[in-house]
């Protein structure tokens, strides 16, 4: 008889055990993250390029070491999410000084795209999305978003609809990602 208790026993306590192990996990929050970090470049890769030429002519280097890094955004013309990006878009250069802006647009044409961008080209660089950097890029669906060091490495990324929820959450990502490397 105590043999069969002292097996009942353990069989208890092994239960419990493994409850609690996955009750833990289910309790331990998901570590935050953008849909779609998925696709695109990966994460410590290079920028393929980093030299373009905007709307109005200027030459933008994306390789720029004065400052925290730089958000590059690939929107389009016919995406409605695209929308909740531009709209917040002076907010959060207002908010992120430290940080450069660009804005890679696609649409049919140049009086398309700065009539839907509004004002905006006077804030941050426009540039017209060309298929060559959407292939080298690798974007498959929009409003996505890099977020790249000063060295041109891509420190995060991913989908950005939600606008101004996403860009912090790219910029919280990236700079912590940044901070472990430099302690590392």
């Amino acid at each position: 008889m105590f043999i069969y208790s002292y097996i009942v026993l353990w069989i208890v306590l092994i239960a419990l055990t493994l409850s609690m192990i996955v009750i833990m996990r289910r309790i331990t929050p998901a570590k935050p993250r953008l849909d779609m970090d998925d696709v695109g470049l990966e994460k410590g890769s290079k920028s393929p390029i980093l030299k373009f030429e905007t709307f109005s002519k200027e030459n933008i280097d994306l390789d720029v070491s004065d400052n925290l890094g730089t958000v590059a955004l690939y929107l389009s013309v016919n995406c409605g999410a695209c929308a909740n990006v531009l709209a917040d878009l002076p907010t959060y250069i207002k908010a992120h000084k430290d940080l450069s802006v660009v804005v890679f647009m696609q649409g049919e044409d140049e009086k398309e795209i700065l009539q839907k961008a509004g004002n905006l080209p006077e804030l941050v660089p426009f540039i017209p999305l060309k298929d060559e950097y959407i292939n080298s890029f690798r974007i498959s669906l929009f409003p996505f978003a890099y977020f790249l060091s000063s060295k041109g490495i891509v420190l995060a990324k991913g989908g950005v609809p939600a606008g101004m929820p996403h860009l912090k959450l790219l910029t919280h990502l990236a700079l912590s990602e940044k901070q472990r490397k430099m302690a590392s």
